[in-house]
Formats: C-alpha cells, structure tokens, sequence
C-alpha cells in the first residue's frame, strides 16, 4: 500500500522535485517489500513459485520506479 500511496501522492504534486521525492520514497518501499518476500521464502512462508512470481514483478517496478525518479 505504501508503494502505491507514494504514487498517487506524487502525481498530485506540482513540482517535479515534489514528484521525485514521492517516487524515491516509493521506490524505497519497493525494495523493503522485496526484501520481505526473501524472508518470507526463507521462512517457507510462501513457495518457490509464489517468491519468483513476486521478485519478478516486484523488479519491474522497482525498474518503473527509478525511470520516474530519474526523470
């Protein structure tokens, strides 16, 4: 949620260093998110397939969100 909340705020700004920031922090979130689904894998929370599922969607949109904050 808070990946997607940062998003949303940031697109309401009107100055792109604002929007940056949003997406930085955004970006930041996605990444601990990533590291919570490593976890979870090590601790045979949720399956091999279900963490390849997630760690490959989760960087397409860390790569998304360092497009936009690179922007």
């Amino acid at each position: 949620m808070s990946v997607a909340n940062n998003i949303a705020e940031g697109n309401g700004k009107k100055s792109d260093r604002e929007k940056k920031r949003y997406f930085s922090i955004a970006l930041d979130s996605m990444r601990e998110c990533l590291s919570v689904f490593n976890v979870m894998k090590r601790q045979r929370l949720i399956a091999e397939e279900g963490w390849i599922i997630f760690r490959k969607q989760g960087r397409e949109i860390t790569s998304m969100l360092w497009k936009m904050t690179s922007s």
